[in-house]
């Protein structure tokens, strides 16, 4: 349907090989033209500002990015990728995938 779906549900922090290959598996999947992101956290432990800023900052932006959580520690946990992020993509976050789906379809007609 056009929209990368990122699951993301570990325990360990994540080391900057995981950080890397994440980032090389991305660019494959996304090619050249980067589709609208869903991000759905399950489990996610606190990253250190460094490996944020990586991660943040070697992401191309996508047209857009839907969050879904229904966690809210863990959408506070997301929102500090935010403070390191310097391009601004429009972002919500959900409580279900299907209405993050309907706002990346009415974001992206």
């Amino acid at each position: 349907d056009g929209i990368l779906h990122a699951v993301i549900d570990f325990e360990d922090a994540p080391t900057e090989e995981f950080a890397t290959d994440y980032m090389d598996v991305r660019r494959e999947l996304s090619g050249e033209s980067v589709p609208p992101v869903i991000i759905e956290i399950i489990r996610m432990p606190y990253v250190d500002r460094a490996l944020r800023q990586f991660l943040m900052e070697e992401m191309t932006p996508p047209p857009c990015r839907a969050v879904v959580t229904l966690d809210s520690s863990l959408e506070t946990i997301f929102r500090t990728y935010q403070l390191v992020e310097k391009p601004r993509v429009p972002t919500e976050i959900f409580r279900t995938l299907a209405a993050a789906v309907d706002w990346v379809r009415a974001e992206t007609a």
